[in-house]
């Protein structure tokens, strides 16, 4: 009995039509929303029960494109909390990233197997859905126990969610993705003097080509979705 009712209370009701939906068309339900009533969330539900229910903000953004200062900008607000932006380490301040999605992946990558096997032979994806999410808001209770108790919203910011939106759009419908996307020629440059870049423009250049058409390919999977050019957030950040 009580195994049954957790599996009820986490599960998920819409990840696999949400993979087929067409774009251009906004995702659909993701839960039993007689369970998802119970909660404050008037917009997009979570596929289980979630001290974070509308209170995630999610960074995306290629490399170099201005992620770690959007970030920081979220973080100023007394109401939001997450890893700082750049701590300090061995003299050199560098980007905090959970890259958090990037772990979980392959366990949904696994349960999404089309061959049945896999944890799809013990569990549907949309009942994983849920055990993932319960497992990102224990971690991000983690986080905001540590960086901002009294917060109301918690900041997560890794480029590699860029690849990671048919996952995160499952676990976070309910979630607020913010998108910055700064010119090309100036990621580019960037991107290529770093001793983590590519190594030449040509490759920089291909890179910022090829997240910024992902993210853009994925958006309709987003209920909450906003893409901020660098330029306009540099000329007028308030």
């Amino acid at each position: 009995m009580g195994g049954d009712a957790g599996r009820q209370h986490c599960r998920g009701g819409g990840a696999a039509g949400h993979r087929d939906r067409p774009p251009g068309r906004g995702p659909g339900p993701l839960v039993d929303r007689r369970a998802a009533g119970r909660g404050r969330v008037s917009g997009p539900r979570p596929p289980c029960a979630s001290a974070f229910a509308d209170a995630n903000v999610f960074v995306l953004g290629t490399r170099r494109s201005g992620t770690t200062w959007l970030a920081e900008l979220l973080l100023a607000h007394p109401d939001v909390a997450g890893a700082e932006a750049t701590e300090p380490v061995a003299g050199q301040f560098v980007p905090q990233e959970s890259v958090i999605f990037g772990g979980v992946s392959d366990l949904w990558v696994n349960a999404s197997r089309a061959d049945g096997e896999g944890m799809a032979a013990y569990l549907p994806p949309v009942e994983v859905a849920g055990a993932l999410r319960a497992f990102c808001d224990r971690i991000f209770a983690a986080g905001r126990a540590r960086h901002g108790p009294r917060a109301r919203r918690f900041v997560e910011k890794s480029p590699d969610n860029n690849k990671r939106l048919p996952l995160m759009a499952t676990t976070h419908p309910d979630a607020w993705y913010v998108h910055i996307v700064r010119d090309g020629r100036d990621v580019s440059r960037s991107l290529a003097s770093v001793h983590f870049g590519p190594g030449n423009l040509a490759a920089s250049a291909a890179e910022w080509v090829r997240d910024v058409r992902l993210v853009r390919e994925h958006r309709w999977r987003l209920s909450r979705y906003r893409e901020v050019r660098y330029e306009d957030l540099l000329a007028d950040p308030v």
